[in-house]
C-alpha cells in the first residue's frame, strides 16, 4: 500500500490546545459555536466553517467553504499554523486510562481508494460526500485525516515503538481525557516506512468514509481541471489492529410493548434469562433492560451465508428491531436511537428509567477482525457498527495542496 511523507502543516506549540477540536462530524453546530466563544483559534472555523457568519447561515453556500480556506491562510499569517519545511511522516500517540493507540500519519493514495485496494464497509450519503468534496476544492486541502487499519506489520511495529521510546515528542496534550502526542520520523527512518507499508496487503477504513469519498470526488475534479497538485493523494492516519479498541454501539428503542411481549416473540430464536443488565461477555449475546427489569438473550438461530449477516447488530436487526419494534430503516427511524459504549450501561438504564426511551440494549462489540471479513468480502456493515474510541482530534494536521 501506499503512505507517503508530507509538508504537513500543524499548530504551533503554544496554539495547539486552543486549536485541536472534534472532528467535525461529532460536533453539531450549536456545540461548535459555544466552543468558538471560548477558543477563538479553533479549528472548528475550519472543520465547520458555518460558525464564523451569523446563525441561519447556509452552511454548504459557497462563501462558508471559501471562509474556511481563508482561516487556514490568517491562521497561518499569523502563526497560529506552520508548515514544515520538508516531506515527513509524523506519529500520533492517543492514552487514555482504558487503552493506546499509535499511528502513522502520511498521504495515503486516491488511486488505492478508488480500486479498492482501500477497503470500506459503511455506505455513504451522497449531502455528506458533496459537503466534504466543496471543502476539499475550495480550501485546496485535506483538513481532516481519514482513520485507516491495517493488519499488523512487525516491521512497522518496532519502527513505530523505536521512535516513541527514544525520542522526545513535538508535543504533547491532555485533551478530554485523552493524551495526545506527536512525533516527527527522523529522515534516515522514513524510506523503512514507506518499504513497510508496500507490503501491506489492504487498508481498511476505520472511520471516515465520507471524508475518503470525497478525496476520491474532489481529485477527479481537479484532475479534469488539468491541477497538479496533490489532490492525488489524501491525509490518513494509519493504525496496526492490534492497537485498534472498537467499542459497543448500542440501541435504545421507543415503543409501548411490553416486555413479555418481546421475550415471547422471540424465544424460537434466542435462550432468555433474567440477567445483570451489562456489556455482554462474547458474541451473540445481547441484553435487553426495560422497566427495570433486564434479561440476557443469546441466539441460538442459523448462520447466514452473508458474513455481513452474521454480526450482532444485523441479527439484532433482522430478529428484534425489524419484526417486532417495525424499525425497518435504522437510519431514518425517529424510534431508535445509537449510543456509543463509551457512554456505559448505566447510561442507557438511565434513558429508560427517566422515560425518554422504552428499551436498552446492551451489545456485545463488533472486532476489527469482522470489519476486515466484511470489508474483504465486499459487504456493508450495518449503520452504527462500529464505536471507535478514542476518536482522531481534528486540528493537529493538516495538508495543504
Amino acid at each position: 500500500m501506499t503512505l507517503k511523507p508530507f509538508k504537513a502543516i500543524i499548530p504551533d506549540l503554544k496554539y495547539v490546545e486552543e486549536v485541536v477540536a472534534p472532528p467535525y462530524d461529532v460536533i453539531s453546530e450549536k456545540e461548535a459555536r459555544e466552543v468558538y466563544k471560548t477558543k477563538k483559534n479553533t479549528f472548528l472555523r475550519i472543520g465547520r466553517p458555518e460558525i464564523n457568519f451569523p446563525e441561519g447561515t447556509n452552511p454548504y453556500s459557497e462563501n462558508v467553504y471559501k471562509k474556511a480556506g481563508e482561516v487556514i491562510e490568517e491562521y497561518l499569517d499569523k502563526g497560529i499554523f506552520k508548515q514544515l519545511d520538508k516531506k515527513v511522516y509524523l506519529i500520533y500517540e492517543q492514552s487514555t486510562d482504558y487503552h493506546k493507540q499509535v499511528g502513522i500519519v502520511g498521504l495515503a493514495s486516491v488511486e488505492e481508494y478508488d480500486n479498492d485496494s482501500i477497503k470500506k464497509h459503511e455506505l455513504t450519503r451522497e449531502d455528506k460526500e458533496k459537503d466534504r468534496t466543496n471543502h476539499i476544492i475550495y480550501t485546496k486541502s485535506h483538513a481532516e485525516p481519514v482513520f485507516i487499519a491495517y493488519r499488523d506489520s512487525s516491521v512497522l511495529n518496532t519502527i513505530i515503538e523505536s521512535i516513541i521510546s527514544t525520542t522526545e515528542p513535538m508535543f504533547s496534550f491532555n485533551s478530554d481525557g485523552v493524551l495526545n502526542r506527536v512525533w516527527q520520523v527522523p529522515d534516515s527512518i522514513a524510506i523503512s516506512i514507506e518499504v513497510g507499508f508496500q507490503e501491506i496487503k489492504n487498508f481498511y477504513i476505520a472511520d471516515g468514509h465520507h471524508r475518503a469519498k470525497a478525496s476520491s470526488l474532489a481529485s477527479k475534479y481537479f484532475r479534469e481541471k488539468g491541477y497538479n497538485g496533490e489532490h492525488d493523494l489524501f491525509m490518513v492516519v494509519a493504525f496496526p489492529a492490534s492497537q485498534l479498541k472498537i467499542m459497543p454501539y448500542n440501541r435504545v428503542i421507543k415503543s409501548p410493548i411490553d416486555i413479555n411481549k418481546v421475550l415471547e416473540q422471540v424465544k424460537n430464536n434466542f435462550d432468555i434469562q433474567e440477567y445483570e443488565f451489562k456489556v455482554p461477555e462474547k458474541k451473540g449475546e445481547f441484553i435487553i433492560y426495560s422497566k427495570g427489569k433486564s434479561y440476557k438473550m443469546i441466539y441460538r438461530g442459523q448462520k447466514s451465508s452473508k458474513v455481513s449477516e452474521n454480526l450482532d447488530v444485523a441479527i439484532l436487526q433482522r430478529y428484534i428491531l425489524d419484526p417486532i419494534f417495525g424499525i425497518k430503516d435504522p437510519r431514518k427511524d425517529k424510534n431508535i436511537d445509537f449510543v456509543g459504549g463509551i457512554k456505559g450501561t448505566e447510561y442507557l438504564k438511565e434513558l429508560v428509567d427517566i422515560g425518554e426511551f422504552d428499551y436498552a440494549f446492551s451489545m456485545y462489540p463488533t472486532t476489527i477482525e469482522d470489519l476486515f471479513t466484511v470489508s474483504d468480502s465486499g459487504e456493508i456493515m450495518p449503520p452504527k457498527s462500529t464505536w471507535f474510541e478514542p476518536k482522531l482530534k481534528s486540528g493537529l494536521f493538516l495538508h495543504l495542496f
